[in-house]
């Protein structure tokens, strides 16, 4: 007998956070060689420590519904027929997380994630063949049965041992909301709390594991219901079969190797830099708009590599895993908040890491800023630089985070005693909105049509300082640097405004030793940069790209992007607008650069196999998401 039902409520949620740890332990016993080779007692110690938010967050969840209406502040509460209609929502989602999360533990090994909210969608699909399934299931993991029934038998028993003494209960229902009510809100708010993971900003999410564990670990310390319901608002992509699958790959396959030749492995073991710059579209610059704000760039390209190219999304967030990882965001919602964001992935931190490669991030944002830290651990950077790092807010803009000119500074000091050969991304920050400047420079920069130019001037400023400031150094010769936009901003000028221009940005390659002609007219997107330092580097394993190696001439060369349903698909002076699985508009932008000419009704043959190609990628991305088949088979 407990004293209240606020008493009740405590010791039956605490059965059941204890029931949520002890199937994670449960988990990583069973799996802690898919966890980490060797797992050592800490990480495993700290996989648990690590994952009682997570708990928490899915013990609220779970039983939100029922403390809100047990702990309601009216004396009908204590009705028998009250509290057995309210029993019925904490023992069915209770026995309903705990299921799945043992059931995880069997089923783990074959997926190398967390189930997501999508197995409903597949039971639903699947519904016969899913039942013919448990049979099996109980015999060949009998153990994990037999541990289900234990743990549950005995928290069931621990649960009903509990009940309210009605003698201490008080009589006068006026007495009684009194004192309840205050009890009742707060409550309420350790399940809003709790649902959201805290007091942060923003509400815990899948992705923010990769924020405390490595990305083989994240498993280890999420659990199966938090996973569960934290995507099942997310609708998974849909399996494309437009071809079978030895076609599709005959026309562009993800699984690549460097091939080898004589510029393959000429620049093994140098340095490599790619620096996004944010919002700088081609239209800022002199080979795009009607007036450069970016003079040091054009400089720098005269020297470069330089490539009218496409990004691949409209955001910041888009940008990172096209660039370091080659994984576009071809799909309504980014990589990092999707429900694939506990797939595994390779990355050019995680494949050079074993060549010996340092990699480090900088991002002079706050801490945690569209989650740009999380996605880094979960693609291997060794460490992370942000506002938190420079400790000086001296130099904070007042929005964002510290001036691009300042966080170029300090980023050449930490290169400059950084061991080689090192992998380095700098992304920037002032030229974000509300386009602020340092308060020295107010006059210094020209103005332009929209107000981000004035702020591109002073980013592309702050670049010059970096160049001028790093080329004493010694290891700039023996550095490749790669210059792009994360994304476009919005166009000042009648093409830039439209749905192609607005995805047009430089893109630079760049080594003060030089580095070997190609053509540089090709149709080029953010998702070719891996694969191309790669194959400068001489990488000799596979990895999994959605992008071609810039020197290879035989690679069908493409871009593509994707907004609200609707993919662009770029293949030379072509264009293809594809939705719902028909292609629905088709334009020569070498003769319609406004793109009103829609030559759809008249396909030409480079048309449809335009079309084809496109379906092979969507395909291949929308099969591989899926099935978690981002690396190398």
């Amino acid at each position: 007998m407990v004293g209240s039902t606020h008493a009740l409520i405590s010791l039956r949620l605490l059965i059941s956070f204890a029931v949520l740890i002890l199937s994670r332990i449960l988990f990583i016993i069973f799996n802690n060689r898919l966890l980490g080779s060797d797992l050592p007692f800490g990480d495993f110690i700290w996989m648990i420590v690590a994952g009682l938010r997570y708990d928490f967050s899915a013990l609220m969840m779970i039983n939100g519904l029922w403390v809100f209406v047990a702990s309601l502040p009216f004396s009908f509460r204590n009705k028998p027929i009250y509290r057995f209609m309210t029993d019925w929502l904490y023992f069915v989602p209770n026995i309903a997380a705990f299921t799945v999360n043992m059931i995880d533990i069997a089923y783990f090994p074959f997926t190398l994630r967390r189930t997501t909210g999508d197995v409903f969608n597949y039971l639903t699909r699947n519904d016969a063949m899913s039942l013919s399934l448990i049979p099996d299931f109980i015999i060949n993991y009998w153990y994990i049965v037999l541990l289900w029934l234990a743990i549950g038998w005995i928290s069931i028993r621990l649960v009903l041992l509990i009940r309210v003494d009605n003698k201490l209960t008080f009589s006068n229902r006026h007495v009684f909301l009194l004192w309840n009510a205050p009890v009742w809100l707060l409550w309420t708010g350790l399940v809003i709390i709790g649902i959201r993971g805290g007091f942060q900003l923003k509400p815990v999410s899948v992705v923010n594991a990769a924020t405390v564990a490595p990305a083989q670990q994240i498993p280890g310390v999420l659990n199966t219901p938090f996973v569960m319901m934290k995507t099942l608002k997310n609708n998974r992509l849909q399996n494309k079969n437009y071809m079978p699958a030895n076609e599709a790959v005959k026309l562009f396959n993800p699984d690549q190797q460097v091939m080898n030749d004589t510029i393959s492995g000429t620049y093994r073991d140098y340095n490599l830099m790619v620096i996004l710059l944010e919002s700088f579209s081609l239209e800022h610059t002199a080979a795009g708009g009607e007036k450069s704000f970016t003079p040091f760039l054009d400089s720098l390209a005269r020297h470069s590599l330089y490539f009218r190219a496409h990004a691949n999304g409209k955001r910041s967030i888009e940008a990172i895993p096209a660039v370091v990882a080659s994984l576009p965001t071809w799909m309504d919602y980014d990589f990092i908040s999707s429900p694939y964001a506990a797939n595994q992935i390779n990355s050019l931190p995680s494949l050079l890491k074993p060549l010996g490669y340092t990699s480090m991030f900088f991002h002079g944002g706050n801490n945690g800023t569209m989650s740009f830290n999380a996605f880094c651990n979960l693609a291997g950077f060794d460490s992370y630089y942000g506002r938190d790092e420079y400790h000086n807010d001296d130099d904070f803009d007042g929005k964002w985070g510290i001036w691009d000119e300042r966080f170029y500074d300090y980023t050449a000091r930490v290169l400059q005693s950084t061991p080689q050969p090192f992998f380095a991304t700098f992304f920037s920050l002032s030229s974000h909105h509300p386009y602020k400047i340092p308060d020295q420079y107010e006059g210094r920069f020209p103005d332009g049509k929209i107000p981000i130019q004035k702020a591109i001037a002073y980013g592309d400023f702050a670049l010059r300082t970096f160049f001028e400031k790093t080329a004493s150094m010694d290891w700039y010769k023996k550095t490749i640097f790669v210059i792009t936009a994360d994304h476009t901003s919005e166009g000042a000028s009648p093409y830039f405004q439209t749905r192609a221009g607005q995805y047009d940005i430089p893109l630079l390659l760049f080594c003060p030793e030089g580095l070997p002609p190609t053509d540089t007219a090709v149709t080029v997107q953010q998702t070719d940069i891996m694969p191309t330092l790669l194959y400068l580097l001489g990488y000799k394993g596979k990895f999994t790209a959605f992008g071609s190696n810039i020197y290879d001439s035989t690679a069908n060369r493409f871009a593509m992007n994707y907004a609200e349903g609707n993919y662009q698909f770029f293949s030379g002076n072509t264009l293809l607008r594809f939705a719902n699985d028909q292609t629905n508009a088709y334009y020569n932008l070498s003769d319609d650069r406004m793109q009103e000419k829609n030559r759809v009704k008249a396909m030409s043959t480079k048309a449809f196999e335009d079309e084809q190609l496109m379906k092979s990628v969507i395909q291949q991305y929308n099969d591989r998401m899926n099935l978690n088949q981002l690396v190398p088979k």
